[in-house]
């Protein structure tokens, strides 16, 4: 049986501002299909003089634990060497190919800009009417994610990614505050402009961390400023040791400066599809057991793929 999570707001603790935008969100999850197997689903909504209650799937682990839990540092014994996860390359590009398809889900369902103003302003009942009213007109935009990320991918059993993190569904870890600056787009972070595919660019960064198995981008660079500056001058994660060329490209032609020139999600979802078939791409190494003695270095490693004197790509 799946759990669920209760999100809870007072109703006269929020400002007209905070309740528009996020009963603009509510919109969002109301709008997206549940049935899609890689987004989370909404369940349902009810409402007090007080309170909203908002209730969804919950998943406790994401794609980032999921990928830091799969490396494989202390297992020796196997005379050829062994993976440096405990994920195949067939089960990592399955969870890509879902991540993508939600993300496309997403991409063609649409949102009423209105809904949140005639909500603060109105009454509910008149809201929601009006909203049923003018759904099919120009009100509508397209959903952007804005925070993608594989600590916004929540995993069900069976390692089913589900996209999480949009609309009201950002507010369910209240105590949790995380900077997405690593995975924003060139666009957003030089003129605060978020198109529908700035979330292209977030998805190659997703790629790469699933590449580097939980890896941080950019890791080197600590500092926000430092790195907004850096990003919009042009500087790209580098190709994690192991990862095929094939691979990489992809992520290269999501990083596009000019977006017209990125792929769509339905694209990313047909080329991952087709690297699945041909089990020729490559997403990590091998680890050569050399001796305990990098095994034990490897733990203080934050980056530990990528000592080029421990793994080996041809391996």
């Amino acid at each position: 049986m799946n759990s669920y999570c209760f999100f809870l707001s007072a109703d006269n603790e929020l400002s007209a501002i905070v309740k528009r935008m996020m009963l603009q969100d509510l919109d969002q999850l109301i709008r997206v299909d549940s049935n899609c197997p890689h987004v989370l689903p909404l369940v349902g909504t009810c409402e007090s003089p007080d309170m909203l209650f908002v209730v969804f799937d919950h998943h406790p682990a994401t794609l980032k634990d999921v990928l830091l839990e799969s490396r494989a540092l202390e297992r020796v014994g196997k005379p050829k060497g062994l993976s440096a996860c405990t994920l195949s390359q067939q089960t990592l590009l399955h969870v890509c190919a879902g991540v993508a398809k939600g993300m496309d889900h997403l991409a063609s369902s649409k949102v009423c800009l209105l809904y949140g103003f005639l909500f603060v302003y109105c009454h509910h009942i008149l809201a929601c009417r009006l909203r049923r009213r003018f759904s099919n007109i120009s009100f509508l935009s397209q959903i952007i994610h804005k925070q993608l990320s594989a600590f916004s991918v929540v995993m069900a059993e069976g390692l089913v990614p589900k996209v999480s993190n949009f609309g009201i569904s950002k507010f369910n870890r209240p105590n949790e505050t995380m900077d997405y600056t690593r995975w924003t787009a060139h666009e957003a972070l030089s003129n605060n402009v978020y198109l529908p595919k700035s979330d292209v660019w977030s998805m190659g960064v997703l790629l790469w961390e699933v590449a580097a198995l939980g890896g941080t981008p950019y890791a080197a660079v600590r500092a926000r400023q430092e790195l907004v500056k850096r990003i919009t001058r042009g500087l790209l994660p580098n190709q994690p040791r192991g990862t095929s060329d094939q691979l990489y490209q992809l992520m290269l032609q999501c990083w596009q400066l000019d977006v017209d020139e990125r792929p769509s999600f339905d694209e990313i979802v047909s080329v991952l599809s087709d690297f699945v078939e041909s089990g020729q791409v490559r997403f990590h190494a091998r680890l050569l057991l050399c001796s305990l003695l990098s095994l034990k270095i490897l733990h203080y490693k934050e980056e530990w793929h990528f000592l080029p004197l421990v793994f080996y790509p041809g391996l």
